[in-house]
């Protein structure tokens, strides 16, 4: 795994939330049926106590822009299928490819929850922190909405392993 988040080392063992998604599955030059991806993507979830599990499995593939550097190996044919050794290579470039993505965090997600808590907490509280949010558009219903849904998540992520919470 490879973090995106400055400060935060990608640690897999640590891992309490995953999002896996599937664009355009392939298996021996033709495409792989999404509910087939699906279940193995449900599969790779299942495995470890986990507070956010989450999986997309869509049939169209990433399209390639024509102006996208060569980056491709030769091998790689014009829709991500993989070529057989010694084949001659067909004319044409990468036009699609298949893409897995994964976005998965680690207990340094609790402590952003717990700090949107806390700011959600003391903006609700002022006149001027409800203004701020009745400008973005929540009502006072819909701020508690909020809360409650991040004081469960912190709930989880804590926890993780004590629950089978799956979102």
């Amino acid at each position: 795994l490879v973090s995106l988040s400055e400060g935060v080392a990608a640690c897999p063992s640590e891992m309490r939330a995953r999002v896996l998604a599937m664009r355009g599955g392939r298996r021996q030059g033709g495409a792989v049926d999404p509910a087939h991806v699906a279940q193995a993507l449900q599969a790779s979830l299942a495995r470890g106590p986990l507070c956010m599990r989450h999986w997309v499995a869509h049939a169209q593939p990433l399209p390639i822009p024509v102006s996208f550097p060569p980056v491709f190996a030769p091998s790689v044919l014009r829709h991500g299928d993989m070529q057989e050794a010694g084949l001659p290579r067909a004319g044409g470039g990468v036009v699609s490819a298949p893409v897995l993505s994964q976005l998965a965090t680690t207990s340094a997600f609790s402590q952003q929850l717990h700090n949107e808590a806390k700011w959600l907490k003391s903006a609700k509280r002022s006149a001027q922190g409800t203004k701020l949010l009745q400008s973005w558009g929540y009502d006072a219903g819909e701020i508690e909405e909020v809360s409650d849904r991040l004081h469960t998540l912190i709930k989880e992520c804590d926890n993780v392993g004590s629950s089978d919470f799956s979102d």
